[in-house]
C-alpha cells in the first residue's frame, strides 16, 4: 500500500525498481519498520523459534531492526524481508557438534559458577559481534 506513493503511474513492480527511480522509496523500510514493529512488540523481547536445547526458554532480544529486502506489487511470494533481532551479551565458551554453549553475560561471574545453555546453529543465526577473551 505504502509503495503507491511512489509508483503512483504504476510503471514498476518491484521495491527495487521503485527505489531505483525513486531513491526516497527508501523511507519505506522505516515507514513499513514502523507498522511491523507493532507487532515485533508483542512477542514480549523473544525471538521467535530460537530457544534452547531443551526448549526450556526462548532467548531475549533488547533490539531489533527491518528491512525490505523486496516487495513485489504483483506477486506476494515476491516479498522479502529481514528482521534481525540484537541480544544482550552472550558469552560463546564452546561448541560442541552443531550447539553453541552460552552464558548469559560476559562470561566474568564472580561466584566462579556459570550457568551453560546450549543453542543449536541453525539457518539465520548469526554471531554478529566476537571479543575473544
Amino acid at each position: 500500500m505504502q509503495i503507491q506513493a511512489y509508483n503512483q503511474e504504476r510503471k514498476f513492480t518491484t521495491f527495487q525498481q521503485v527505489t531505483e527511480a525513486n531513491p526516497k522509496a527508501s523511507s519505506l523500510h522505516y515507514k513499513v519498520g514502523f507498522s511491523v514493529g507493532l507487532y515485533i512488540n508483542n512477542l514480549d523481547h523473544k525471538i521467535p523459534g530460537l530457544f534452547d536445547s531443551l526448549q526450556q526458554f526462548s532467548i531475549s532480544f533488547i533490539s531489533h531492526s527491518f528491512e525490505i529486502i523486496d516487495s513485489d506489487i504483483t506477486d506476494r511470494t515476491g516479498h522479502r524481508v529481514s528482521i534481525l533481532y540484537k541480544t544482550d551479551t552472550l558469552t560463546l565458551l564452546d561448541t560442541i557438534g552443531n550447539h553453541l554453549v552460552l552464558v548469559f553475560g560476559d562470561g566474568s561471574e564472580t561466584s566462579g559458577e556459570l550457568e551453560t545453555f546450549l543453542v543449536k546453529l541453525q539457518p539465520g543465526l548469526s554471531i554478529s559481534s566476537y571479543l575473544p577473551f
